[in-house]
């Protein structure tokens, strides 16, 4: 893939994001990167942003292999252990 933007959330955790990239972790300080299981974002279309908040709180946007690739924003509140898929509401008023 192609890499693209780091968000590191402590001295040994980062997240890296990237075109045709699937996201990233590393929990050594950057010494060995792998891919969150299941991916996050698609080998194909990529992933564009991360950002932590804190060191639990963080958002991933990208494109998703599951929903024929569409944009879509993931959450985790537990420090990238585990992740959500964020479907917005659209109302009509």
């Amino acid at each position: 893939g192609y890499l693209g933007f780091v968000d590191l959330v402590s001295k040994e955790e980062g997240f890296l994001v990237g075109g045709r990239s699937s996201l990233l972790e590393t929990r050594d300080g950057g010494k060995v990167w792998s891919a969150l299981q299941p991916l996050i974002g698609s080998s194909a279309g990529g992933t564009f942003q991360v950002e932590f908040f804190n060191l639990f709180d963080g958002t991933v946007l990208g494109n998703d292999d599951s929903r024929n690739e569409r944009l879509t924003l993931w959450r985790t509140i537990d420090g990238g252990a585990s992740w959500i898929t964020v479907v917005p509401r659209l109302t009509s008023h």
